[in-house]
């Protein structure tokens, strides 16, 4: 495909042919990127749409044709005649580069890739294993490159192959200036010979199996990046906590999913005053005595944040033989205070295994809730036998939920209405439990005042 102009001239009555070209140029931009976006395959043709654009008026053409950043922006498979002229009409504009082919060869990358390292600012890649090592010599041969601000790579490893070592990937590359960092990776990672540059501000390792690297490895690469704003760690926390603590000062967003003894280690192992929002997925294995250690690391998460109140987002779960317990516990605390403000508070549960939910939530740090919302979700209509014997089950749940002698406003969602309205809460058990409570609000659009 390429562009051609339409015989018509410029309508200059149209409001759209009034706005000055950097404008204009925004707005092609912009459908460009939603091309690039849409759920399609790498090699539909429907992603180069934004093409289009310059075959509309003689105008449009020529600023189009003329300004280089409007073919800096390339998403690879693509025909190689349109690959080759768009690399061609951007001239020296710093690149955006997506590539997504599961095959591709050393050759193609020699062509194609390796060339343009020392301009781009945007590369998005995802292949196998001997594409990313084709990928790597190419960056180690070339010089430092100022303009690589993001580089994601998507690596897939043959079942056959072996643990993966992108030792020097940034190093190598040379980017003084990168600022996000995406590994996503299906194999285990070993973490030597890896260092990030201290602008790095956003950083995401997500492994979907697999072994972890050395914990010593782990701690002393996170340490390289000390200006980290956003942390997402998903299936690569190591068993042990750091030597010593690891301050990450600047960090604002923690995203950390692994099971919950790895994630109490290592919300141990850091200090983040400034954190504002953290997300511990912790289904990712068995909970154990876990519990114990969890729920004290969580409080001291919150102490820590001496900044903006953060908000802690917690998913946990516990896997039996038979059924999946879990419960979503949403946090917000002031500033450097351990007690936490308000709690949303979502479970599952399935028979007697509902027990662990409470054990678990009466742990938190909960004698200064004010508002808390609840959801419980069971298996249709009816209710687990754990939670329709109030008279032998509910203390634990009265315990749980009792820590919060604060609490004035309470939502409840549940299809199990039985156990929000004559169970746990009814009217009496609520003036019993929260002495403070002003109003609850159910599904049902019923509203206590109490």
């Amino acid at each position: 495909m390429s562009p051609s102009s339409s015989p018509r001239p410029l309508n200059a009555d149209l409001p759209v042919a009034q706005l000055p070209d950097d404008i204009l140029l925004d707005i092609f931009k912009t459908y460009r990127a939603d091309c690039y976006e849409l759920e399609t395959s790498a090699d539909d043709p429907s992603r180069y749409d934004w093409l289009r654009v310059a075959q509309v008026c003689h105008h449009w053409r020529l600023l189009f044709v003329n300004t280089s950043s409007m073919w800096s922006d390339v998403s690879f498979p693509c025909d190689p005649t349109l690959s080759a002229n768009m690399l061609r009409r951007s001239g020296e504009a710093p690149l955006a580069i997506r590539w997504d082919r599961h095959t591709w060869t050393e050759d193609e990358c020699n062509k194609i890739l390796a060339p343009q390292l020392h301009r781009v600012r945007h590369l998005e890649l995802t292949t196998q294993r001997g594409a990313t090592e084709a990928f790597l010599r190419a960056c180690a041969s070339s010089p430092p490159n100022p303009h690589l601000t993001f580089l994601r790579i998507g690596l897939r490893v043959p079942r056959s192959g072996c643990t993966v070592e992108p030792s020097g990937l940034l190093t190598g590359t040379g980017a003084p200036n990168l600022r996000t960092f995406i590994l996503v990776f299906d194999k285990p990672l070993s973490l030597r010979g890896i260092s990030f540059t201290a602008r790095l501000a956003r950083l995401v390792l997500h492994q979907n199996r697999g072994a972890r690297g050395p914990a010593a490895d782990w701690y002393t690469l996170l340490a390289s990046a000390p200006h980290l704003r956003d942390l997402w760690l998903h299936g690569i926390l190591p068993d042990t906590r750091a030597p010593q603590p690891l301050a990450l000062p600047h960090l604002a967003k923690l995203d950390v999913r692994d099971t919950p003894a790895r994630v109490a280690h290592f919300l141990a192992s850091i200090h983040t005053p400034a954190v504002r929002h953290t997300l511990l997925d912790c289904r990712h294995g068995p909970g154990g005595t876990a519990q114990g250690e969890l729920a004290p690391a969580i409080a001291a998460h919150l102490r820590d944040a001496t900044g903006a109140p953060p908000f802690t987002e917690l998913a946990y779960a516990e896997s039996t033989l038979e059924n999946d317990v879990g419960v979503r516990v949403v946090l917000a605390a002031r500033a450097g205070e351990e007690r936490v403000r308000r709690l949303d508070v979502e479970f599952r549960y399935a028979d007697a295994d509902a027990q662990r939910v409470p054990h678990f939530v009466s742990a938190l740090p909960l004698g200064g809730v004010t508002r808390a919302e609840l959801t419980v979700l069971g298996s249709g209509e009816q209710l687990p036998s754990a939670v329709a014997r109030p008279e032998d089950d509910y203390a634990a749940w009265r315990t749980a939920f009792g820590g919060m002698r604060a609490l004035e406003e309470l939502v409840v969602h549940s299809h199990c209405w039985e156990f929000a309205d004559d169970h746990f809460l009814g009217r009496n058990g609520l003036r019993q439990v929260f002495p403070r409570l002003q109003s609850v609000r159910t599904d049902e659009d019923t509203e206590w005042k109490m």
